[in-house]
This record gives C-alpha cells, sequence and structure tokens, in this order.
C-alpha cells in the first residue's frame, strides 16, 4: 500500500516505561505527535517553495486516539504519520505506531491517534500568529473526502457544544474536588525553539497525573485504554509553571475515565488560564496482567454517565465506519 508521508522511529528505554515495564501512554503520544505529526505537518505546510509565506505549526487538538497493544522496553517503535485532511487554517495529521521485538521480529499496531494542527507564521517566532488559506490537500477519491469532510465536521461542532469556556474552566480548577495533583516548572527541554511548550510535553504530564488520579481510585497497576479528545485552549511559555489536577469522573465495568485540567501562570505577572482539557480511559490490571473490575465513583453525576456512554457510542460508530470503508476500498 501507500507508504505515509513521514516514518520516525524510536528505541524504547527504562525511562520510557512504568515500573511494569509497559511504555507511558503519555510518552508515546509525544513521540507520535511533537515527532511524526509535526514533521508530517509542515512539510505539507511548506511543500509549496513559490509561496512566500513560511509556516510552523502549533498542535491545537489531539482527537481519538486508540492503545490497541502495549509496548515494552526493548522494543522499537515506528511513528507512521500522513496529513489526510485541510481546511481553511487547519490540517488534520492521523498517526499508526507499529512496535516490533528486536529479538523475534514480531510487529504489532499499537497505538492510533488523530491530531489537528493550526498554521503559524513561521515569520514571527515567538508569536503564534495564525494563518488562513493554507495549501489544500487534494483527495482525488470523493466519497473518501466527504467523509474525511463529516469527521472535520464533527469536531468544530463538538468543540462548540462543550459548552468549556475559560471562565467555567478556571471556575472549576479553583473549587472542585480533585484527587490528584501534579505542578512543574516548563524548561528549554519541554519547549521548542520558539520557546512554546510542546504539545506532546503536556499530553505526557497528563497522563502521569491522570494515572496516579486512577491507581488511587481503584488501588492497581493501570494503563491507558484510550484517551478522548484534548484541546488545547491557550498556549504555555518556557518558565511558566503549570499546575494539572486530576479526577475520576465515571466507571463502567472495567474501566474508568478520569478528567484532567491544565493551569498555566505566568510566575512574573501572575496571569492565569487555562491551558488544556482532556479525557483518558484507563484500565486496572491485576499482578497476573488481567483486567480488575473497576470500584464506581462515588457521587458521580448523570451528566458524567451520559458523557461518558455518548463518547463510546461514538466511538463504535467510528470504528464500523472505518472498517466500512476499507471494505469498499479496492
Amino acid at each position: 500500500g501507500k507508504r505515509p508521508e513521514v516514518v520516525t522511529c524510536r528505541f524504547m528505554t527504562p525511562e520510557d516505561a512504568n515500573v511494569h515495564g509497559n511504555a507511558h501512554g503519555g510518552q508515546l503520544l509525544r513521540f507520535a505527535v511533537d515527532e511524526a505529526g509535526l514533521v508530517a505537518a509542515l512539510r505539507h505546510l511548506n511543500q509549496d517553495h513559490t509561496d512566500p509565506r513560511f509556516f510552523n505549526a502549533a498542535l491545537a487538538t489531539l482527537g481519538r486516539t486508540e492503545f490497541h497493544a502495549p509496548v515494552h522496553i526493548g522494543d522499537i517503535v515506528e511513528a507512521e504519520a500522513e496529513v489526510v485532511f485541510t481546511a481553511k487554517r487547519s490540517l488534520q495529521v492521523d498517526v499508526h505506531l507499529v512496535a516490533e521485538s528486536p529479538m523475534t521480529g514480531y510487529r504489532r499496531l499499537t497505538n492510533s491517534a488523530t491530531a489537528w494542527f493550526v498554521a503559524i507564521d513561521g515569520s514571527k517566532p515567538k508569536e503564534l500568529s495564525i494563518l488562513d488559506n493554507i495549501p489544500q490537500l487534494k483527495i482525488a477519491d470523493s466519497a473518501l473526502a466527504n467523509r474525511r469532510r463529516a469527521n472535520y465536521l464533527e469536531q468544530v461542532a463538538m468543540r462548540d457544544a462543550s459548552g468549556t469556556s475559560q471562565a467555567w474552566l478556571l471556575k472549576e480548577y479553583h473549587t472542585s474536588e480533585w484527587n490528584a495533583f501534579l505542578a512543574h516548572v516548563l524548561v528549554a527541554t519541554d519547549c521548542f525553539q520558539n520557546e512554546f511548550a510542546m504539545g506532546g510535553k503536556v499530553i505526557k504530564l497528563m497522563d502521569d497525573i491522570a494515572y496516579l488520579a486512577a491507581f488511587r481510585h481503584c488501588k492497581a497497576n493501570c494503563v491507558t485504554a484510550s484517551m478522548e479528545t484534548i484541546r488545547f485552549e491557550e498556549p504555555l511559555r518556557k518558565g511558566e509553571l503549570i499546575s494539572l489536577k486530576a479526577r475520576p469522573t465515571f466507571a463502567s465495568g472495567r474501566s474508568v475515565e478520569v478528567e484532567i485540567i491544565v493551569h498555566g501562570e505566568n510566575t512574573k505577572t501572575g496571569e492565569e488560564r487555562i491551558a488544556a482539557h482532556g479525557y483518558f480511559v484507563f484500565v486496572g490490571l491485576d499482578d497476573t496482567g488481567r483486567p480488575v473490575s473497576m470500584p464506581a465513583v462515588p457521587g458521580a453525576s448523570r451528566a458524567a454517565e451520559v458523557r461518558y456512554l455518548g463518547r463510546k457510542q461514538r466511538r463504535e460508530r467510528q470504528k464500523a465506519a472505518a472498517k466500512a470503508a476499507d471494505k469498499a476500498t479496492p
């Protein structure tokens, strides 16, 4: 089949894994987004050398992400990224991670993610000036183009209907109860050369704090099963203090949904805002690696249950649509 636009490779070390030898979900997503995904976006945006504009890109939304199989220390992981849709000022990049055991040669798909990047003015590295009318991707198959446009419009509708304004998110951050907290000062290695934080670094921290919230809830080793849409509301800069809070919102059978909110603070001015917000789903495992029953979340709201079940149904529809599309492809 057609090769992806970008393939990057990485060897998994103990630094990338938890105490059980499995690679952190957040670390895998950082690799997928900040390396392969970003390179694919930049190559597409800057392909026309007659265009006087110099494009950079920033992660705006990390869409549905599936964890199909675990990645272990010693595995070689390839990230395959491809631009699959473009809008007026943003582009969708699909990333797939494939792990290989160098001892046996066994390869398997481990992760699938959809990332949305916005095009920004590369001639102004210290600013995030979003550019319109980016180079468009030409999709010859009209049915495929229509499906991808429908997915884009669904993302836009979900964002508009979320109701998560800055004021609401700040109120939740300061007044609601959370069971896990993490603080981190952004340093140079967390940021791009323009001193804005890497989206993948923020996702890694979100996965870390979400794991703690899930562990405290079920008292068992937890692994990331999926990640729902993470929206990056505001940019973060080098030297700023970011504080992350997490809490379980709903449990169903053997999984628990964890909400994470990322707060940014300029330590010089005291200015604060919510930088990102999203949900992770974890599965608890016993000492033999088998799933455990997940206790109910005390006081879980009906709204949380509806949101959880709605996401589950949406994932099932998306999987069914993807399978139908594969069958229709000659």
